[in-house]
């Protein structure tokens, strides 16, 4: 499924649960490569600045060395390379995409929600408008997976993040999400109006959706809640992976709109895998057509 894994990993001692979560997953995926890509920060700015941070040698980190002898250890018949550089972290990861070409990235978080919201430039740029899947892990995090929760819209993106859940979990909960103070319907009651919701949503469910689950059993349950990037959350807790459907975002419509992924990114205390069509990418309009 996702042959070519590029894996960004801090230069510090950080690194060891994402390298502990992308392991105990990595089965399910179908790796035949992985990219260690580590970058040093280094501020563009005078040689008096530069000095404080020395050019990275061809050399990794020994922590960072470590981490890579453990997914060779873990993976025999994976290839695994390493790569550090230095330099504008955005800038080198994105030429580090259009070299590589990876079916799926993979990235830590900070589990402290305060520092999750005022995540690095890099961590969001690659959730905002990576051009392939991506698995986000919140620092802290330690298998095992006890399934998955996939966002449910009823869109081609949920149709295809649900069928990437049913191939990689034995147990899949979709979760439908409506904001029950801008729903209603003239003549019909509260309880009248979600009882028929839900019925629909069941319906849809049913008929064009699970049946791209194949043998894998799904379910779906519907969470009235004004913010669906909290009803994913709160549902997914800490055992489970969140698996949503998302179109990347071009630059300018990231910088313009964000997106429910990037909240789901910062807030959630799971594991988190945006599924993307590979090289989509959605434009300003697109993006608020489909907001």
């Amino acid at each position: 499924m996702y042959p070519t894994v590029l894996m960004m990993l801090s230069l510090d001692d950080h690194g060891g649960p994402v390298v502990e979560a992308f392991l105990s997953l990595a089965g399910r995926l179908g790796v035949q490569r992985v990219v260690v890509f580590g970058v040093r920060a280094r501020d563009p700015l005078p040689a008096v600045l530069a000095a404080q941070h020395p050019a990275v040698g061809p050399q990794p980190p020994a922590s960072l060395e470590k981490l890579v002898d453990a997914i060779r250890a873990a993976l025999p018949d994976v290839s695994v390379d390493v790569r550090v550089e230095a330099g504008n972290p955005v800038v080198l990861i994105d030429r580090a995409q259009e070299e590589l070409s990876p079916d799926l990235v993979v990235l830590g978080r900070p589990s402290d929600k305060a520092e999750a919201m005022a995540w690095g430039a890099a961590g969001r740029n690659m959730v905002r408008h990576s051009r392939s899947c991506v698995l986000l892990i919140p620092e802290g995090w330690h298998p095992p997976v006890h399934g998955a929760v996939v966002g449910i819209d009823f869109s081609s993106e949920a149709s295809q993040a649900l069928a990437v859940a049913a191939r990689l979990f034995d147990q899949v909960t979709g979760v439908f999400q409506y904001n029950p103070a801008l729903s209603g319907h003239p003549g019909m009651t509260e309880a009248e109006f979600a009882e028929d919701l839900e019925h629909n949503a069941r319906t849809y469910f049913t008929r064009d959706l699970a049946p791209v689950a194949g043998a894998t059993p799904v379910s779906l349950e519907l969470v009235a809640e004004s913010k669906a990037w909290r009803a994913l959350v709160d549902h997914a807790g800490t055992s489970r992976v969140l698996v949503i459907g998302s179109r990347g975002l071009s630059p300018l419509a990231a910088m313009l709109l964000g997106s429910t992924a990037e909240h789901v990114a910062q807030s959630a205390q799971c594991p988190v895998f945006i599924v993307r069509k590979k090289g989509d990418v959605m434009g300003v309009i697109d993006g608020l057509v489909h907001r």
